[in-house]
């Protein structure tokens, strides 16, 4: 209880000091608070506002923290009627929380066409935009080329899952420390997503049509899913304990030669000087399942957009800041120098950025029929019932078809609660 309640102080003191910045005398300079997430989110998006404060000459204040406390400050500011921060940092499973505490935007209609269609449409609801997309990509199936090349598999074959899994298998080499298939999959948010890459792969979703029910224990997903699980089997044996640092690391290492990746992590697998840089190619397609009746694939687009408080005191400013981070220009900066993942279609054609990415269009085709990450106030609690059955899947504790219905049941809980 102390320690909970140590939180709560610790919160509420943030949201007092941001608040104390909004009472300033009005002849002050505007100003302009935010937060992000540390890591790569933080570092791209805090050189933007810093940027964008020179250029307009005013103060801003960027803070990070870890990704828990971000939504927890900003949800207490938000609640509690702040008008401070005066931008909210939104990853994508926040937004039907959060959405009601933002202000509808009118943003530059050249500016907001010039998004990936997916990526924008993360945070529009009943056609009204609260937020512009500006870091934001989808897992693509990364290869090593050599690899490939000296076991004779020509790319170009790779159509469906089942594609996929037969590689996987022909590669499998673990009395060599060689695995062919890797991922993110150690918190429920990673694990998840790429069993929902597989899952849409065979036509199916999470939830049913009016999402008063969900679509996911059923033949295809049952399908789908042993899929997902026999794919595991030529990975890492600690592959439930690895996010993206751990596997970045194994692509860097040799140990990994083939998986699912976050767009915006090829930079760093693919960092100069490593003994495999140079070798990793993305397919340009994201695989379709047995059955799936579609013609291609379908990407879990995800990442983090910008919208504005409700109660902010410079609005005009604040959205002034959302068309400057999701230009052209500023899109195309942070994703040369900080390995941004741009969410404007014409940066991934930029000769600038296919230099420092070459296979920049072969994701952009990868994610081309991309759709977000279903949408619910409580899917982060679905999303964890749902990865714990996975887990018991993958380990060997239940089959398939006792693990969907299982998270089938108690994400039904959670829906009718």
């Amino acid at each position: 209880m102390r320690k909970i309640i140590a939180v709560l102080l610790c919160i509420a003191m943030t949201a007092i000091a941001f608040a104390g910045g909004a009472n300033e005398k009005a002849s002050d300079t505007p100003k302009l608070t935010m937060m992000f997430s540390s890591g790569g989110a933080g570092s791209s998006l805090t050189a933007a506002a810093e940027k964008f404060g020179e250029l307009k000459g005013i103060e801003v204040e960027a803070l990070t923290f870890p990704i828990s406390e971000v939504y927890e400050k900003q949800i207490l500011a938000l609640a509690s009627n702040q008008a401070t921060p005066d931008i909210i940092a939104i990853d994508d499973t926040w937004f039907p929380v959060l959405k009601g505490y933002l202000e509808p935007l009118d943003i530059d209609p050249a500016i907001n066409e010039a998004f990936v269609p997916s990526y924008r449409d993360a945070f529009v609801d009943e056609g009204v935009q609260y937020a512009v997309p500006v870091r934001m990509g989808g897992e693509v199936i990364l290869y090593r080329t050599d690899v490939f090349e000296e076991n004779n598999i020509d790319p170009d074959s790779i159509k469906t899952w089942e594609d996929v899994l037969a590689v996987a298998q022909q590669l499998y080499d673990p009395e060599s420390d060689t695995y062919s298939w890797c991922g993110g999959y150690n918190e429920p948010a990673y694990l998840v997503m790429n069993w929902l890459n597989i899952l849409s792969g065979y036509g199916v979703d999470a939830f049913n049509a009016d999402k008063t029910g969900f679509a996911f224990n059923s033949e295809q997903g049952i399908k789908a899913t042993k899929t997902f699980v026999e794919l595991t089997k030529c990975a890492s044996p600690g592959i439930l304990s690895y996010g993206y640092n751990e596997e970045i690391e194994a692509f860097q290492n040799g140990s990994a030669v083939m998986g699912e990746l976050w767009t915006a992590r090829y930079a760093a697998v693919n960092k100069e000087g490593l003994p495999y840089t140079g070798k990793f190619a993305v397919l340009p397609i994201t695989p379709i399942g047995d059955g799936a009746g579609t013609e291609y694939g379908v990407d879990r687009v995800n990442g983090w957009g910008l919208g504005i408080n409700r109660n902010c005191k410079n609005k005009e400013l604040a959205e002034e800041f959302l068309e400057f981070v999701g230009s052209f220009e500023e899109q195309k900066r942070l994703a040369v120098e900080y390995s941004n993942s741009p969410v404007v279609e014409a940066v991934f054609s930029d000769p600038d950025y296919l230099e420092a990415v070459p296979v920049a269009d072969d994701m952009a085709s990868a994610i081309a029929h991309g759709i977000t990450r279903p949408m619910h106030v409580r899917w982060q609690e679905m999303e964890a019932a749902i990865a714990a059955e996975l887990q018991r899947a993958i380990i060997g504790q239940v089959t398939v078809e006792e693990a969907l219905a299982a998270a089938e049941e108690t994400c039904m809980g959670i829906l009718e609660d």
